[in-house]
């Protein structure tokens, strides 16, 4: 495996736009990353006759990332999916952040997350190491915070490994928001692609996309994957109310027999291209999105290469903590970090 770097633009403050390129010479399969919040912006891997295809959703250049919040392969954090009002509560103390998603929820951090965040890299061996020092209050979350992740690709394993330490006690939800169409980027609708999730159980949520705290059974109902099915099977049954106000999945599965361990999480599957990605993870949920909104306007559409991207032209699968979970008691899933503590998780994402 070789890694290399390039610089491929220059941001407002006149820090280079930086993308490093990790490549598997065995079979010439690569990562593209930028020091744009972490971006994956390509992942070429070969399809069943040996031919590299790009996998992950995006855009040509760093500009065009930084001047939008699609989302696009990049780092979420401080907290990934969605804080209800934007409030919750540390040893009686409350604290309030950036209402970015329609003026009642946190979604992914805030307005200028993780994900539009210039990291510091170094190159250690066979691992590319980004950093990102959060400022106290940045987006109204308490303490200095440092996320360090840790990116390495071989032998067709994506490997995403993070870890935060803060100074004050906060809160953290670390995730990536890839858009993948294993047909290929810009290739059409992920409808017929199969999908397994090794995950008995979904979150219901309000109106607002706040889990309400349940746990339950998918058995019988349309967000059963268990046994793998074509994303588009039960797209459309807007006779389950979540389903009718997405138009899709955009639903949080909570992983089964979790115990912090690195654990499969989910299976998808190109028939057109061979392709098979394979999820782990360590962490207790995933949340899968179906891209609803691709097509639907400019950002969304105007992607890679030429591309045009549509409506169901990509799926997410967000290995993450539960959303609200600090203020759902229900999760039992501890989201504060202590200040002075780390905390860890892994995710890899691996092509076949």
């Amino acid at each position: 495996m070789s890694i290399t770097r390039e610089v491929v633009g220059t941001s407002p403050e006149g820090r280079p736009y930086e993308r490093y390129i990790l490549k598997d010479d065995a079979n010439g399969s690569y990562v593209a990353v930028l020091n744009l919040g972490c971006i994956l912006q390509q992942i070429c891997v070969p399809d069943r006759n040996g031919e590299l295809v790009d996998v992950a959703l995006g855009y040509d250049t760093a500009e065009e990332y930084a001047a939008t919040h699609s989302f696009f392969g990049a780092v979420l954090g401080r907290y990934a999916n969605r804080i209800a009002n934007g409030s919750f509560t540390i040893d009686g103390k409350e604290y309030h952040v950036t209402l970015n998603e329609r003026g009642f929820n946190c979604l992914h951090g805030g307005a200028s997350g993780f994900h539009n965040k210039l990291f510091e890299t170094e190159v250690e061996g066979e691992t590319l190491i980004l950093r990102y020092h959060s400022p106290d209050d940045e987006e109204g979350f308490p303490g200095n915070m440092t996320l360090t992740e840790r990116v390495s690709f071989r032998d067709g394993r994506l490997h995403l490994r993070y870890s935060c330490t803060a100074d004050k006690d906060t809160v953290v939800n670390i995730s990536n928001h890839s858009f993948f169409n294993l047909d290929g980027q810009g290739a059409g609708d992920t409808l017929e692609q199969e999908l397994k999730l090794y995950c008995d159980r979904y979150c219901p949520c309000d109106d607002k996309l706040i889990p309400t705290g349940e746990l339950r059974d998918v058995h019988g109902t349309p967000f059963d994957f268990t046994s793998g099915k074509p994303i588009g099977k039960d797209i459309h049954d807007e006779t389950d109310p979540m389903l009718a106000h997405a138009h899709g999945y955009d639903v949080c599965y909570a992983v089964n027999e979790w115990d912090g361990t690195l654990r499969p999480v989910a299976e998808a599957r190109s028939e057109k291209t061979g392709i098979v990605m394979k999820t782990y993870s360590t962490l207790p949920a995933v949340q899968l999105f179906t891209g609803m909104m691709l097509g639907m306007i400019p950002i969304f559409t105007d992607g890679k290469a030429g591309s045009k991207y549509v409506r169901y032209g990509a799926f997410c699968l967000e290995t993450q903590n539960f959303p609200n979970a600090m203020n759902t008691p229900e999760f039992h899933n501890d989201v504060v970090l202590r200040a002075g503590e780390t905390a860890e998780c892994e995710t890899v994402y691996e092509f076949c």
